[in-house]
């Protein structure tokens, strides 16, 4: 671990410790005792299918972002390294998660990470626009943002999300060819490190699945997987007796997802539960109960995905006769 490294661990170490003593401070511990004591555990167990559910969801529309999905990776393939991927974030102070799933795509199936990771690009485009369209739904669902100077503001996000996604659709690969060959020509270095071809082998994969005639597959996807993602939320509020609206849960949804560009230790520790307590408090919940919520939300999205994802990546690593070979570029970010 470098020194810029151990900056970033202790920064999301001393945010992790202030967030949960945030969290924690003036809760009624009785309160919270009772509430996980009575929880509906039928429902729970209902929540943890919806997050396996959300998974296959989000494998589903990974595989329609390949250039070609005819020759994409399959569905377990795919399942399992988004599981991988989750798993390493869950356990990893640095954030990683997404360089293990390419890396463990790549290990499975040979496939070149430049294209595993140019989708993930695209994945993450799809998912900040999903997010922002989310936003005016929360401004007109908290009653403390209930007001008309807001509304400009959610007209605002949503054009926001709509220029991102022109943006990702927009230039001609022709035209982006003729640009990165002109560049190439002017900076040998380019040409000699192969960046040039590297990089357009990277923008198939960050446009290869935005085609006109994949867009409702890929729309269809991304809203099934915020629906389960609002559904296990919904399913643990039920489980905890917790009396809000279901709006409640969409927008703790919003608030978590947002949240996770904060710095935080393994596992979100003290982040998650301030995050979770602090939205609920906009719909009445006190802390005791908001705080037994929190963990329980965590047992259902966490312990799942990290069993799982480790055991998929223990059996991923392990040789295995006949296996298929690891691709040059999986090669180099593995010595990397």
């Amino acid at each position: 671990m470098n020194r810029r490294q151990a900056a970033r661990l202790a920064l999301a170490l001393l945010i992790g410790a202030c967030a949960l003593w945030l969290a924690v401070r003036g809760v009624d511990w009785s309160a919270a005792t009772a509430a996980l004591l009575a929880a509906n555990l039928w429902l729970v167990a209902s929540a943890v299918l919806v997050v396996l559910l959300g998974n296959l969801s989000r494998a589903m529309r990974w595989r329609q972002l390949f250039p070609d999905p005819g020759s994409a990776p399959g569905v377990w393939s795919l399942t399992a390294a988004v599981f991988i991927g989750q798993a390493v974030n869950n356990v990893s102070p640095l954030r990683v998660g997404e360089l293990a799933r390419v890396y463990a795509l790549a290990r499975r199936t040979g496939v070149s990470p430049l294209i595993a990771g140019g989708t993930l690009v695209t994945e993450k485009g799809l998912e900040l626009i999903a997010a922002l369209l989310v936003v005016p739904i929360a401004m007109v669902t908290v009653p403390a943002l209930q007001v008309r100077e807001m509304r400009p503001l959610a007209v605002a996000i949503t054009w926001l999300a709509a220029l991102i996604l022109m943006v990702l659709m927009g230039v001609p690969r022709e035209r982006l060819d003729r640009l990165l060959g002109w560049m190439a020509g002017r900076v040998p270095l380019l040409a000699r490190w192969r960046l040039v071809q590297r990089t357009a082998t990277f923008l198939d994969g960050v446009r290869g699945g935005l085609r006109s005639d994949r867009l409702a597959a890929l729309a269809g996807w991304t809203l099934l997987g915020w629906a389960t993602a609002w559904l296990t939320n919904w399913l643990v509020l039920l489980a905890l007796g917790i009396a809000v609206s279901p709006a409640a849960a969409l927008v703790l949804l919003l608030v978590l997802t947002f949240g996770m560009l904060i710095p935080a230790p393994p596992a979100r520790l003290g982040v998650h539960e301030y995050l979770v307590v602090a939205t609920l408090a906009l719909f009445g919940v006190e802390a005791g109960p908001a705080l037994a919520y929190s963990l329980v939300l965590r047992l259902v999205v966490y312990l799942p995905t990290t069993a799982i994802g480790a055991a998929l990546f223990v059996q991923s690593i392990r040789p295995r006769p006949g296996a298929e070979t690891v691709s040059p570029e999986a090669a180099t970010m593995l010595e990397r």
